[in-house]
C-alpha cells in the first residue's frame, strides 16, 4: 500500500461520516435593471454590433439578460459582451462549480461563437486561471477546428437550460481564488448569435477552515484541527479550543464547571449541591449555607479549655479548670506575663490586680510579687504572691 493509499484509508471513512454539505451562493438572479451592474465590452467602431436587453426569463418568468451580435464583415472582428466581477471570498476551485441558466443560438455561419468565459482572480483582481464554455452544437466551423483538443474550452452537454460550469475543467491543481470574473461573450464576423443568461449560482464545498474534515458549520473548533471533535463538557466548544473558557484546564468550561477554579475532570459532587467535591467546604452535606452558619456560630461561642471565657476573648486558651480572669488566664499565667526584669515591670508586678477586684491595692492584697531567681535582675520573674 502506498503512503497515499494509507492516508486515504484513514481519511475517507472520516469524511464519509462528516457533514459535507455544499454551500450555495446566489451571485445574481438578474433583477430588473441588473444590466447596469455589468461592464460593456464593446468597441462600437468594430464589427460586430452588440445589443443587450432585459427579457422575460425562459427559466422562471422573472428577468433575464439577452445579448446578441450581428456581423457584416470579415475584417475587424472582435469579441463583445458584458463582463462582471463577483467577490466570493477565499475559495478553492476543488469541488466548486457554477450553475446558470443559458441559451446559446447562432445562424450556423463559419465564425460564430457565443460563449461564457470564466476567470478566477485573487483578492487584487489578478487572473489565476480562465476557461471557456460554449453550447453543444452552437459553434461555427472555424472555432470547431480551433477548439479541437483545446483544454481551455469545453463544450456543454446542451445549448439551452440549467447548465453546470464545472471548475474541474480548470485542471487537477486546485486554484485558491477570491473573485470570479464572468464574461458573457459573443463573437461573429458575418451572421448573428445570441446568449440568454439568468440565475447564476456558485456551489462550493462548505468551508473547513482548519482542514480537519468537519466543515465550519458543524465544527466545534472551526479554527483548531480536531478530527475527533472531543467535547468533554458538552458545551458545544471542543476541547481543542476550550481553554479560553476553562480557567482550571479540566476541559469543562467555566460556565459548566462545578469547580471553575479547581481542576476536577470527574466533576464529582457527592452531595449533589452543584458544587464539586474538590471545592466544597462540606462535600457530604448539601446545606452549605446552614453548615457555615453553624460553624461561624460555633466559632463565636467556642471555649475549648472550658474556663468560661470564649476562645475569641481568651488570652490563655490552654487553661483548663481553676479560676481565671476576664481574659481567661490563671493567676500563674497572669503574673508570668509581666516582665520583672525592668524597674517598671517590677513596680507593675507588685501592683498588678489579677481579677480587677482590688480598687486600692494594699501589700497584703497583692496578687503578684517579684521572685529573685539569681544574683541579677535579669533573672527576676513575676509570680503569684503567697502571704
Amino acid at each position: 500500500m502506498t503512503s497515499f493509499q494509507a492516508t486515504a484509508a484513514l481519511v475517507l471513512p472520516m469524511l464519509l461520516a462528516t457533514p459535507t454539505m455544499a454551500e450555495d451562493i446566489l451571485l445574481t438572479d438578474v433583477p430588473p435593471g441588473d444590466v447596469s451592474n455589468w461592464d460593456r465590452v464593446d468597441d462600437p467602431a468594430k464589427n460586430p454590433v452588440l445589443t443587450t436587453e432585459e427579457i422575460t426569463s425562459p427559466e422562471d418568468g422573472s428577468t433575464a439578460l439577452r445579448l446578441s451580435v450581428t456581423g457584416n464583415s470579415l475584417s475587424t472582428c472582435q469579441v463583445k459582451g458584458l463582463e462582471r466581477v463577483f467577490d466570493v471570498g477565499p475559495t478553492s476551485s476543488l469541488g466548486s462549480e457554477l450553475e446558470v441558466y443559458l441559451e446559446f443560438a447562432f445562424n450556423d455561419t463559419f465564425y460564430n461563437l457565443p460563449h461564457v468565459q470564466v476567470t478566477l482572480l485573487d483578492s487584487g483582481g489578478n487572473g489565476l486561471g480562465g476557461h471557456t464554455w460554449y453550447g453543444a452544437g452552437v459553434i461555427g466551423g472555424y472555432h470547431q477546428d480551433l477548439f479541437n483538443n483545446e483544454p481551455a474550452a469545453t463544450e456543454l452537454p446542451s445549448a439551452a437550460g440549467r447548465l453546470v460550469l464545472d471548475f474541474a475543467d480548470f485542471g487537477a491543481t486546485p486554484i485558491l481564488y477570491e473573485k470570479i470574473r464572468i464574461l458573457l461573450a459573443n463573437y461573429t464576423c458575418v451572421g448573428t448569435n445570441s446568449t440568454v443568461f439568468d440565475n447564476l449560482l456558485l456551489r462550493r464545498p462548505a468551508p473547513d477552515t482548519d482542514s480537519d474534515g468537519y466543515t465550519d458549520e458543524f465544527d466545534n473548533c472551526p479554527t483548531d484541527p480536531n478530527p475527533d471533535q472531543t467535547d468533554t463538557d458538552a458545551n458545544g466548544v471542543g476541547d481543542a479550543c476550550n481553554s479560553a473558557e476553562d480557567q482550571d484546564g479540566d476541559e469543562f468550561a467555566d460556565g459548566l464547571d462545578n469547580c471553575p477554579n479547581d481542576a476536577n475532570a470527574d466533576q464529582a459532587d457527592a452531595d449533589s449541591d452543584d458544587l464539586g467535591d474538590v471545592c466544597d467546604p462540606f462535600p457530604d452535606d448539601p446545606e452549605n449555607v446552614l453548615r457555615q452558619c453553624e460553624l461561624d456560630l460555633s466559632d463565636e461561642t467556642a471555649d475549648q479549655d472550658t474556663d468560661g471565657v470564649r476562645d475569641l476573648d481568651d488570652d490563655c486558651p490552654g487553661t483548663a479548670g481553676g479560676p481565671v480572669d476576664r481574659q481567661g488566664c490563671s493567676l500563674e499565667q497572669f503574673c508570668a506575663s509581666i516582665d520583672a526584669t525592668t524597674r517598671d515591670g517590677r513596680r507593675i508586678c507588685k501592683k498588678a490586680d489579677w481579677q480587677n477586684d482590688e480598687p486600692i491595692m494594699r501589700s497584703r492584697d497583692r496578687d503578684c510579687t517579684r521572685d529573685k531567681q539569681g544574683a541579677g535582675v535579669e533573672d527576676d520573674i513575676c509570680v503569684p504572691y503567697a502571704p
